[in-house]
């Protein structure tokens, strides 16, 4: 019977770093990683400091789970079905890989030196966030409202931008854009950021700087009494300086 037919078995749990779904050279064990079996008998723990759990089993069909960790984004199977039999050693292996994320913020760069001053506020711009991570897999895009921190990010390439495709509120001229309350903004910084992600970092240095523009208006007049001294011209002095003179 099963209770005469007893197999060693490890369940190893490792950080999948290149997100491929095999553990490759230089990929490391994850420790106090919850797993689970459950067949003929049925129990869970945690894997050990090389991120391997081993365990007697009776044999016979089981299934071999791994818990959740927040952080981590899981890159094989959760669960797996595997027979223990009387003549091998079974192993079952899961690989995860650590997220990280993208904090995007705006200055109102008031003296243009690109630097987030005490006095410089962040005025809420729109921004988006795509990548591809490592495996090739496309992240996002994903959009928020500066000051805006994009979560749980697998490792790769990414573009952060400011977002002008809103239309109905947004309207571009060159560098100059006129936000919805009407005010005018001019770019100092770049408007579009490229950067890798590494696995598990918290990047933290994207800065979009604008400055808003003032405006002086003037007026040419032909100050024929010479006081120095504008006087809007009635409506029949205008329409008189419109009509051609005679010969």
């Amino acid at each position: 019977g099963s209770e005469m037919c007893i197999r060693d078995s490890r369940i190893t749990k490792y950080d999948d770093s290149n997100m491929n779904g095999t553990r490759d050279s230089g990929e490391v064990g994850v420790s106090a990683w919850p797993v689970s079996w459950s067949g003929p008998t049925s129990g869970n723990n945690t894997t050990g400091s090389d991120g391997r759990y081993s365990i007697s089993l009776p044999c016979g069909d089981y299934t071999v789970s791994e818990g959740s960790r927040s952080g981590w984004q899981h890159t094989t199977a959760t669960s797996r079905s595997v027979e223990i039999r009387p003549d091998q050693t079974t192993e079952v292996v899961f690989g995860n890989v650590r997220l990280g994320s993208v904090t995007v913020r705006k200055i109102d760069d008031a003296d243009m030196d690109l630097k987030k001053d005490a006095d410089e506020p962040d005025p809420g711009f729109p921004v988006i966030l795509q990548g591809t991570a490592v495996n090739g897999s496309a992240v996002g895009p994903f959009s928020g409202t500066t000051p805006v921190k994009f979560d749980n990010l697998p490792p790769g390439d990414y573009t952060v931008r400011e977002d002008i495709s809103w239309s109905d509120h947004l309207f571009i001229s060159g560098a100059i854009v006129t936000d919805y309350l009407g005010a005018r903004w001019m770019a100092v910084s770049d408007t579009s950021y490229n950067f890798h992600l590494n696995e598990g970092q918290d990047r933290d240095q994207d800065y979009f700087a604008n400055v808003r523009l003032g405006s002086v208006a003037g007026i040419k007049w032909d100050d024929t009494n010479c006081c120095l001294l504008y006087t809007s011209p009635s409506p029949r002095d205008r329409t008189r300086s419109r009509m051609p003179s005679s010969a």
